[in-house]
């Protein structure tokens, strides 16, 4: 959940905080098909490093 929802009421959701989602799940797509081209190694570090390791290293060689 949102932050933003904490807060104010619902109906006030901010259009940035929708926005943020939208980059949010942008970033993820990406990082689905970077996983698909690479080893079941570096598959299996990224999950033990939840989103932190998704999001400082998406672009990192392999």
């Amino acid at each position: 959940m949102c932050d933003c929802l904490k807060e104010r009421p619902k109906r006030e959701h901010s259009q940035d905080c929708i926005h943020a989602k939208i980059a949010k799940f942008r970033k993820k797509i990406k990082y689905i098909k970077i996983i698909a081209t690479t080893n079941i190694k570096y598959i299996s570090r990224i999950s033990s490093f939840k989103g932190f390791y998704i999001q400082s290293h998406i672009y990192a060689p392999i």
